[in-house]
């Protein structure tokens, strides 16, 4: 089966990409992966611990809620397969380490 990825950051710029991708999906019969990650920089180390964590839950909270949205999209759009995932990590080691 063919396959898809599609990196987002919730812009409208990887919206658009992810509308592209499930028009060219429906037409080769391809399955989309939604692929969104985060991850700690190095200043944010020098926050507090307890603040950085609960600053990195509510950021989770609202990426799932986003990548919930957007499977929304998906499934409104006709008969798509998809996969998401959600990776803590950034974003070209957590392709490359998933792919």
């Amino acid at each position: 089966m063919k396959t898809i990825l599609v990196p987002t950051d919730f812009s409208s710029g990887s919206e658009n990409a992810l509308y592209y991708a499930i028009e060219m999906a429906k037409k080769t019969h391809a399955k989309i992966i939604l692929f969104h990650a985060t991850h700690l920089s190095a200043s944010d180390y020098l926050v507090p611990f307890d603040v950085l964590q609960l600053e990195h839950e509510k950021a989770q909270k609202n990426s799932e809620l986003k990548l919930k949205q957007e499977l929304l999209k998906i499934a409104h759009s006709g008969n798509v397969e998809c996969e998401c995932i959600d990776a803590e990590e950034e974003i070209v080691s957590g392709i490359a380490s998933k792919y």
